[in-house]
């Protein structure tokens, strides 16, 4: 039996228009020592692509360096115009 406290943290829409934000929580979950994941949106809204902010991309390795936090896929683009993305309808589309 598991005798202790357990939780999954995860900081979501991990993009490059909330780096800071990220950068923020993150300081205070690594002053407490408690791992957590981020969770990366690769294209956030078909209109920032990790590929073209270096800054962001390398602020997310230093966080990993750190050895507490792991990264998760939270969704390839999020949202579009109010409209959480439907995986399955882009496989078919991009067929």
């Amino acid at each position: 039996m598991i005798d202790q406290k357990l939780a999954i943290i995860t900081i979501h829409d991990v993009a490059p228009p909330y780096l800071e934000k990220t950068l923020q929580v993150s300081d205070e979950l690594n002053k407490l020592k408690i791992h957590y994941n981020l969770g990366i949106v690769p294209y956030y809204k078909k209109k920032y692509n990790i590929k073209d902010h270096a800054v962001f991309c390398d602020q997310v390795c230093s966080l990993l360096q750190l050895g507490n936090v792991e990264l998760v896929l939270h969704g390839l683009y999020h949202e579009v115009e109010g409209r959480i993305e439907d995986l399955i309808q882009n496989q078919k589309k991009t067929k």
